[in-house]
């Protein structure tokens, strides 16, 4: 590794790789893209895989509109498949936001998006099943697809001979436990939410049966958060930086005191929940 070079990117995420291979392409070859971990090992890795240029901001919609192209040729370009494959986008809205979704929608077309408003038997068709009684309009990105065509069958269906494969398998493993804690502590009770800073959310649920706590750590960066004195031993339900779903993990314990107020610092994009089923003192 040099010293020295023309250009130095900070982080190796798709911004960073993009903006590395758009310099290779008009000529600049002396960059160093600099990665604290690995290539895609931060939120680039954990989107949801969503390749959309409907933006309510037109610079986003424009320069997202250029980073399809991309998309769309990328075996001609990068010599493989990339696995992108184009469904549409649909966004639905109610009542009071219909004006903003139109005028969002114009805003977008006046960049190079094509983008429309559809009618709910449109979307009917797609989505025979939906529940489209609270939307009251609707818009779409792409061409609407003909429900009958066997293509748009191709493109939208399930591959679920990948659900066995890395790293499919530990991500579907991951959302089953979301899920199991969601059904077993439910969305009732009495709910608390404190802010820390403008990347932190601490959220405290009490009810008859047992205390829940969670804390975000949105931010690209560590964040060290302060747990109140709720009393009780808590412990761990699911961490997602937990080497189990190939993050760093060590940073949070698996069981914590909190007679008293307790320092905890959470791995940046990561979140962690606790329970405790015995006390019932409110958080001080």
């Amino acid at each position: 590794m040099t010293d020295t070079a023309d250009v130095v990117i900070v982080g190796g995420g798709i911004e960073g790789a993009a903006a590395a291979w758009a310099l290779a392409q008009r000529g600049v070859t002396d960059v160093f893209v600099a990665e604290r971990n690995t290539v895609g090992s931060g939120m680039t890795g954990k989107s949801s895989g969503i390749v959309r240029c409907h933006y309510g901001v037109s610079s986003l919609a424009a320069m997202a509109t250029v980073g399809l192209e991309v998309f769309e040729k990328a075996e001609e370009i990068f010599g493989t498949d990339i696995g992108f494959r184009q469904t549409g986008y649909v966004v639905g809205v109610g009542e009071p936001n219909v004006d903003s979704m139109r005028k969002s929608l114009a805003a977008q077309r006046a960049v190079g998006v094509q983008t429309e408003e559809i009618d709910h038997s449109e979307v009917a068709r797609m989505w025979p099943f939906a529940d489209l009684s609270p939307f009251a309009a609707f818009g779409w990105e792409g061409q609407v697809p003909d429900p009958q065509d066997e293509a748009t069958f191709q493109q939208s269906q399930l591959q679920h001979h990948l659900k066995a494969k890395e790293p499919h398998a530990k991500l579907l493993r991951f959302y089953k436990e979301l899920i199991r804690v969601r059904n077993e502590r439910g969305l009732g009770g009495r709910w608390h939410v404190w802010e820390y800073g403008d990347s932190v959310l601490l959220l405290f649920r009490e009810d008859d049966g047992c205390r829940f706590a969670a804390v975000f750590n949105f931010a690209s960066l560590s964040a060290t958060v302060v747990l109140p004195e709720w009393q009780g031993l808590w412990k761990q339900r699911i961490y997602s930086a937990d080497r189990t779903w190939s993050g760093p993990g060590e940073a949070v314990p698996g069981e914590l005191d909190l007679s008293k107020p307790y320092s905890m610092k959470l791995h940046p994009h990561s979140f962690v929940a606790f329970e405790e089923l015995r006390s019932t003192s409110e958080p001080t």
